[in-house]
């Protein structure tokens, strides 16, 4: 018992003569005790707030309006060239915008076309033909061949094609043309011819005395050259009727091939 006293006693002495440095190792322990758990623990990211703005990349830096236009305008038009370039050129690149232009002809209504008509000039065979008279063709044009004529009591060609009418009625230009001449032959009476193009002469024979008329007067199809009625001598035998003659270059043709187009 005495021995345990003595054990107790000896410690308290001795906490009592080191008791100051003793409590000072203990501060040291827990300072660096508390250095430890901060050291190693304290830097935990998800413990420090995240920053609620984002830094700008480099290419998204903001720039003052006056340069962004400066620097805008280089970029939609690379044609711009630095006036202290030493001498490079740069190739020309069409400037094309990036926003489409609205068409303004779409609202505009399209101007039609204007035709001048020049009757001379155009193909014969595209011309519009009129007949003669109104009246029906009594006899046809025989070209080569050989047809009983009963007034002259032969056999002949005949050259033309004959239409019926009536006394005075009036006799049209069958195209545009020029009248080419006007003249009386004792066997096709008072005779009318017309010049068109192409070559083609159209003569209109069997007409009254016609004082209207003259020779270089320009016709168009329809117009009157004359009135029916004047006489055909050789067709005596046939009915009151107009002869008309086609050629081509000098030689006859159908007339029916020109009116029935």
């Amino acid at each position: 018992m005495k021995q345990k006293q003595s054990i107790f006693r000896r410690a308290a002495d001795f906490a009592q003569d080191k008791g100051f440095y003793i409590i000072l190792a203990l501060c040291a322990v827990a300072i660096g005790i508390s250095g430890y758990v901060l050291f190693f623990t304290g830097n935990d990211e998800s413990d420090i707030p995240q920053p609620q703005t984002t830094v700008s990349a480099p290419n998204e830096l903001e720039i003052p309006g006056d340069e962004k236009d400066k620097l805008s305008g280089v970029a939609q038009n690379p044609q711009q060239t630095d006036d202290k370039d030493d001498g490079a050129k740069t190739p020309d690149v069409p400037n094309v915008s990036a926003t489409p232009q609205p068409d303004k002809t779409a609202d505009k209504p399209e101007t039609p076309a204007q035709t001048v008509n020049k009757p001379v000039n155009i193909p014969v065979e595209q011309k519009a033909f009129v007949p003669p008279v109104d009246g029906e063709m009594i006899r046809e044009f025989s070209g080569q061949g050989l047809v009983y004529d009963e007034t002259m009591a032969d056999w002949r060609v005949h050259g033309g094609a004959d239409f019926s009418c009536t006394e005075g009625e009036q006799v049209f230009a069958i195209a545009d043309g020029e009248v080419s001449a006007i003249y009386y032959d004792e066997m096709w009476g008072n005779c009318v011819s017309i010049k068109h193009a192409e070559g083609l002469v159209s003569t209109y024979c069997g007409l009254m005395k016609n004082a209207t008329l003259k020779e270089g007067m320009t016709v168009k199809a329809g117009d009157v050259v004359g009135g029916a009625g004047g006489g055909i001598t050789c067709e005596s035998s046939l009915p009151m009727h107009v002869h008309i003659v086609v050629t081509r270059d000098g030689e006859s043709i159908d007339p029916m091939s020109l009116l029935t187009k």
